[in-house]
């Protein structure tokens, strides 16, 4: 880490060692945890940042038996190992990363060898900006008082839905929220499925094959699965998927022609995320 202040998942091991009278004394490890990064601070490979009441945690990792590195974000001390979102998808690093706010406030995503993989290039420059991980799982870059957002992981969903999450979105504005399948278990970029709501019936939801660009245009023949109306508390007539992959969404209208759906849980340590694999298919955890 670079900096003193929010940053990274730091331990510090300390040992005592006193050989007089055959006697030691050792100090057992203390570990901190750090839920974010501020301005001119980083985090790098083998570093995380874990949020407040360690349900999520931010770092680099390699899916399957790939050896590329991404920005991913995962349950923490769960048996539950799936990745729920991956910043980098597109751009695997393949030397050492490092995630930092730069001196414009922007957050950056850098190799080893400092190219920017990736950044959010914020309208106006800052060097009092935070980027904060909190209790379900949203990733955000925000400005010092926290009061405006300007750029958050939620609103770029990678293939797995979590509580509180929105997808939909806003035809006028250019906005889609949806999930993407990842190309294979060892590669997270964007593939074949698409799960999206239907803009001519927006309270229904498809799983679109095809590319997202290809999503915009979509036709009868693209859609791969598709459900049934929603009757205020769940899909009905889901073909070819059980009745509770699908239930406890709930629709907003964001007022701006925008309609979205979330779900979500009374607690936020319960795991629950709808996975869309590669095969196009939907897979619930809880």
């Amino acid at each position: 880490m670079k900096g003193i202040g929010y940053s990274v998942f730091l331990c510090f091991c300390v040992s005592f060692f006193f050989f007089s009278s055959n006697f030691y004394l050792f100090l057992l490890p203390h570990c901190m945890a750090i839920d974010a990064i501020s301005s001119s601070q980083s985090i790098t490979d083998g570093e995380t940042l874990v949020s407040a009441g360690g349900i999520f945690e931010l770092g680099f990792f390699s899916p399957g038996n790939c050896s590329n590195r991404y920005v991913g974000i995962w349950y923490k001390k769960t048996s539950y190992t799936h990745v729920v979102w991956v910043l980098n998808n597109m751009k695997p690093i393949i030397l050492a990363g490092t995630l930092t706010i730069n001196s414009e406030g922007n957050l950056v995503l850098l190799d080893g060898k400092q190219n920017l993989i990736w950044y959010t290039n914020a309208s106006a420059s800052s060097n009092n900006r935070i980027a904060i991980l909190d209790d379900w799982g949203n990733f955000a870059h925000k400005d010092p008082n926290g009061s405006s957002v300007l750029w958050q992981s939620f609103d770029h969903p990678s293939n797995t839905f979590i509580p509180n999450m929105k997808l939909g979105g806003n035809d006028e504005l250019g906005i889609y929220q949806t999930l993407t399948s990842w190309k294979s278990k060892n590669d997270p970029a964007p593939r074949n499925f698409v799960l999206n709501r239907d803009r001519k019936s927006l309270q229904k939801i498809f799983i679109v094959k095809g590319s997202v660009a290809t999503v915009m245009n979509w036709t009868e023949e693209m859609k791969h699965w598709r459900s049934g109306q929603w009757n205020g508390r769940s899909f009905i007539r889901a073909l070819g998927v059980p009745q509770d992959y699908i239930n406890g969404i709930t629709f907003t209208d964001d007022g701006y022609g925008g309609q979205y759906y979330t779900y979500s849980t009374s607690n936020s340590s319960n795991i629950a995320t709808e996975v869309l694999d590669s095969n196009g298919n939907i897979e619930k955890k809880e």
